[in-house]
């Protein structure tokens, strides 16, 4: 990600390392989805040995994790205090990843793994409506910009299209806690030792072929 993001000349970066434009995949697009898909699989050795402990305080834990990570995220958009607090980025990489673990993580606590999988295609398939339904899918008028302009402020968003848009926006936190429950859901698989390789390796290849058939639809 240091290629992906300082490469020296933008003239001269490796297509590999070059982030989808707006719609579409790259093969730096896949790095950060990759982060929290692992996030996801450590939820469960985690959990695993804080129940095996006896930890009764999951839940403050839990927002401990996430307020030290999303507050590190906003300390590192805020260093080396050269902007004015007015313009700050508010959302990034690291607060993605706090909102998003955090979301997971309790619904891994209350829910069984049947209760992920629906509730992971229902948040999916809801969002996927949400956005074709109210704005579409363009950069400028889809509703994850909408919903951050309105509660962030567009001074708080990432400007790296030329107009206020955060690719870590609120709304766009529900589907990434489903990666990370995918993540999780690997990990009971791993955790158990049986089959992993094939089992991982099916999972894998429907997925993907579901997301290019979804993909076909708008």
């Amino acid at each position: 990600m240091v290629l992906v993001n300082t490469p020296g000349s933008w003239a001269h970066l490796y297509p590999p390392l070059r982030h989808a434009g707006w719609h579409g995949l790259g093969g730096a697009d896949l790095v950060f989805p990759f982060f929290l898909f692992i996030s996801g699989s450590s939820i469960f050795f985690w959990l695993k040995k804080c129940r095996r402990s006896g930890n009764s305080d999951l839940h403050w834990k839990i927002m401990i994790r996430v307020g030290v990570i999303f507050a590190t995220g906003l300390f590192l958009n805020i260093f080396p205090f050269r902007e004015p607090i007015s313009d700050i980025r508010i959302m990034g990489v690291l607060q993605r990843i706090a909102l998003a673990w955090g979301l997971a993580t309790v619904a891994c606590l209350l829910m069984k793994r049947r209760g992920l999988i629906i509730t992971s295609l229902l948040a999916l398939s809801a969002y996927w409506l949400l956005l074709s339904a109210l704005g579409g899918l363009s950069l400028e008028g889809n509703l994850v910009r909408a919903i951050d302009m309105k509660i962030l402020g567009r001074s708080h968003l990432w400007k790296g299209k030329g107009v206020p848009f955060d690719p870590e926006g609120l709304l766009s936190t529900l589907p990434a806690s489903v990666t990370v429950i995918t993540g999780y859901l690997a990990g009971t698989v791993i955790g158990t030792g049986d089959r992993v390789f094939r089992k991982l390796l099916s999972a894998g290849l429907i997925s993907a072929a579901a997301g290019l058939l979804w993909g076909e639809v708008y």
